[in-house]
């Protein structure tokens, strides 16, 4: 057993992980005040930048996660799939559990934020029409099908891109 080579990580370390912790409890604090009461969960700092972000671009608000759908509006209910940066899956979204059902979204908005989370862009689908147009895929593992992806296509969707709108 290396005891010293123990020490000497968490020398090196733990200052870093305290000011980390103070970071993320700034950044919680916030994001927290543009959350609508909606209490955001874990680390995941791209998620919820992109549900507030969609938020306010439709003026409306984010639902609790016994929804299907994240930002709810006079007259949509958005599932929103956030990405950053520029590595080649950054076009892909996160699982999607299901896809049909009475509890359905009626549009996706997938945001794109780059290395620095800055907003890139926001681009804003009908679910249904994500469906007829066979945009949803299985994503399979071990063999199985778990859930299923959305893989946006820049130059086909470009009349889908809805900010920033060039």
């Amino acid at each position: 057993m290396n005891q010293f080579a123990l020490q000497e990580i968490q020398n090196k370390v733990s200052g870093l992980f305290s000011r980390m912790a103070e970071l993320d409890s700034e950044i919680r604090k916030a994001l927290g005040e543009y959350s609508n009461g909606k209490t955001l969960k874990g680390s995941e700092y791209v998620g919820w930048l992109g549900e507030i972000y969609v938020k306010y671009y439709y003026d409306g608000v984010l639902v609790d996660d016994t929804h299907e759908h994240d930002v709810q509006t006079a007259t949509m209910k958005i599932s929103v799939k956030t990405r950053k940066g520029w590595k080649s899956g950054w076009r892909h979204s996160s699982a999607i559990p299901k896809i049909r059902g009475t509890a359905s979204p009626t549009h996706l908005a997938f945001v794109h934020l780059d290395e620095n989370f800055k907003l890139d862009g926001i681009w804003l689908f009908e679910w249904q029409e994500l469906i007829r147009e066979k945009r949803f895929e299985k994503h399979m593992v071990r063999k199985k099908m778990r859930s299923w992806i959305f893989r946006l296509n820049e130059k086909k969707d470009a009349l889908k891109k809805v900010y920033p709108f060039i």
